[in-house]
């Protein structure tokens, strides 16, 4: 029988956890997330892109045992899905100190529009995502996006409300740029937008009504 995988940023959620519930309840939280993360592991649905197992595997049954068992716990759901979205958080924090040293890199936009389409290309096939580009140029990077593997998924397991919490993400990432890239996206299908609209902006070389 396969090993389950583990969790790859528990131990960051624990330590978030233990902020405010200390060490020994931190820890047997994370102790039933692990063991929730599990059984939903074993069930899970087999995709064929390697990319769609990625993002199922993990990212999107870690994010969802948490939210269940943090509902389970008690907690309404805008405070278990705020909850998660500080566990999400928590584990970029780690990863921040990489965005920091891009961001100060003089050729930040071009770097940024080619790291984007290949992570589009590689990382988000249209098995589970509809993209249409709308502007790729040296100033600015806007695309829209019509079908969510999340958003999907988590519909399927009874909570699509999950879905903006892995929204957030992509806050969290850009916000480390916001000095040198203008980050808009006025709806997303997770918060119920007919679509998501993408929009980076180099403000080193955008016009001033870009």
């Amino acid at each position: 029988m396969k090993k389950t995988p583990s969790i790859p940023d528990l131990k960051h959620w624990q330590q978030a956890m233990a902020k405010d519930r200390g060490d020994v309840a931190a820890s047997a939280l994370a102790e039933r997330i692990r063991l929730y993360y599990g059984d939903l592991y074993a069930q899970r649905r087999h995709y064929a892109h390697h990319a769609l197992r990625a993002h199922l595997e993990k990212s999107i049954l870690p994010g969802l045992a948490a939210y269940q068992v943090l509902r389970e716990d008690g907690l309404d759901e805008q405070e278990a899905i705020a909850t998660v979205e500080r566990f999400f958080e928590a584990a970029y924090a780690t990863y921040r100190w990489q965005m920091v040293w891009m961001a100060r890199l003089p050729f930040l936009f071009p770097l940024f529009r080619f790291i984007i389409r290949r992570i589009l290309k590689s990382n988000f096939p249209q098995e589970g995502w509809q993209f249409e580009w709308v502007e790729d140029s040296p100033t600015r990077l806007a695309f829209n996006d019509y079908c969510c593997f999340y958003l999907d998924v988590l519909t399927e397991y009874g909570v699509p409300e999950l879905t903006p919490a892995f929204c957030a993400t992509d806050d969290m990432m850009i916000d480390n740029f916001a000095s040198r890239i203008r980050w808009e996206r006025t709806t997303t299908l997770g918060h119920g937008g007919d679509r998501c609209d993408f929009r980076y902006c180099s403000i080193e070389r955008a016009s001033p009504d870009a």
